[in-house]
């Protein structure tokens, strides 16, 4: 007979987050909290390859800004000019001012999240009329230094994606079904080649540390075997 393990998970997740684990509603317990931890293994899985994606955009804009503009650049607002990212920036020094950290360019760079850097590839910092007077054009001059043979338009499509998958995974959501009409294998193999993009040798690593095809394969019948040893 069946145990309380499978009650007692339903009760401590709540029946409302998991419903967007539930494919019809004939579907048992058993198959949803199955599908539910598949879902925190696949997001498991993306975490590395997530993390250089982001270290790795955001170590390369730096690199490349410092080296025109000066290790302060994010401070410029014919640089930064969007208000929500000159925003940004601000409460980035404030986090670090709470936290009785010196606000150093470095401090900053690794406080402003992954939202700030995709922003970047907006049309508002690509060179063309209308402009403020002075405006200091990211694009398209720099991009042979970020990433070579893609456009602006290209990247801030790929970006875009990629952050709200990075979303998804970091609070938690649903990530085992298609997201932008794309299966996650393709946004798996996207993520993977916009690191290529940026960092060849990143692109590489994560390679090597990337697990998610495996997870992926697995499917959620592989958890709920094991699930159902834990139902005594």
């Amino acid at each position: 007979m069946p145990g309380k393990f499978f009650p007692a998970l339903v009760a401590g997740l709540t029946p409302t987050r998991l419903t967007g684990y539930r494919v019809n509603p004939a579907e048992s317990d058993v198959i949803v909290i199955s599908r539910y931890v598949w879902n925190m293994e696949l997001g498991a899985a993306l975490h590395a390859s997530l993390h250089l994606l982001e270290i790795g955009l955001r170590n390369r804009l730096d690199s490349v800004l410092t080296l025109r503009d000066g290790a302060t650049w994010f401070d410029d607002p014919l640089i930064v000019v969007e208000p929500s990212a000159q925003t940004a920036v601000a409460d980035a020094k404030a986090r670090l001012l709470k936290d009785g950290k010196v606000v150093s360019p470095p401090g900053v760079i690794a406080t402003l999240d992954f939202g700030f850097w995709t922003s970047l590839f907006n049309r508002a910092y690509e060179q063309g009329p209308g402009r403020p007077v002075g405006h200091k054009s990211l694009w398209p001059s720099l991009l042979p230094s970020v990433a070579r043979g893609r456009s602006r338009g290209q990247l801030a499509g790929r970006f875009n994606e990629l952050r709200k998958l990075r979303n998804r995974v970091f609070h938690y959501e649903p990530i085992w079904k298609a997201m932008s009409g794309k299966p996650l294998r393709q946004l798996h193999q996207e993520l993977i080649e916009t690191i290529g993009w940026i960092d060849a040798d990143l692109a590489r690593l994560a390679v090597l540390v990337d697990e998610f095809p495996l997870v992926l394969a697995a499917g959620f019948d592989w958890y709920k075997e094991r699930l159902l040893l834990l139902d005594v």
